[in-house]
């Protein structure tokens, strides 16, 4: 386990055993996610006139797999109409794809 400074943990025994003894019992808190099924009822049934601006930047999220950061730091700036299709730019991307 090197999580910083390149400091493997598991050489140290006794810290690992206490840190093993504190987390019994605990449950990790899982995020709920949506399903396939879900998305797609959603994106169907909610009606645009109320739901337009949550479906729009869950789609991009969805189809463009991005993360939170990258949704909340888009503007109306980042996308482009060109008629036909539109361009949409992600800023500040970690991929930087």
């Amino acid at each position: 386990m090197n999580i910083r400074h390149n400091v493997n943990i598991g050489n140290f025994s006794k810290l690992v055993s206490f840190l093993k003894r504190k987390n019994d019992g605990y449950k990790a808190k899982k995020s709920r996610v949506f399903f396939k099924e879900e998305f797609y009822k959603f994106l169907q049934e909610a009606e645009d006139s109320k739901y337009l601006m949550m479906k729009v930047p869950f789609i991009f999220g969805v189809a463009g797999a991005l993360r939170r950061a990258e949704l909340t730091n888009m503007s109306m700036d980042d996308i482009e109409d060109r008629s036909a299709f539109l361009v949409i730019r992600v800023p500040d991307t970690i991929t930087k794809i």
